[in-house]
């Protein structure tokens, strides 16, 4: 992995929501196609990060919300 996939990667895993998750991944593509790093995109570590990390975000959205509708239906 090349130091910019590293830094793209990280920027995923750093990501608090997922609107800056996609403008990280937004931010890292127009790199990558502006300078021509010629990174295929269906290999490309920083879009598997990104995936996991909306993943992520959508499985803490899952929980929350049973959490919530759990809290209801015991009151």
């Amino acid at each position: 992995m090349t130091g910019f996939e590293r830094k793209g990667v990280q920027r995923q895993h750093d990501s608090v929501t997922v609107k800056e998750a996609d403008r990280e991944f937004r931010h890292s593509c127009d790199i990558c196609a502006s300078r021509g790093l010629g990174a295929a995109c269906d290999t490309c570590p920083i879009a598997a990060a990104h995936d996991f990390v909306c993943d992520v975000f959508a499985i803490m959205q899952e929980v929350k919300a049973s959490r919530s509708a759990r809290v209801v239906r015991a009151r």
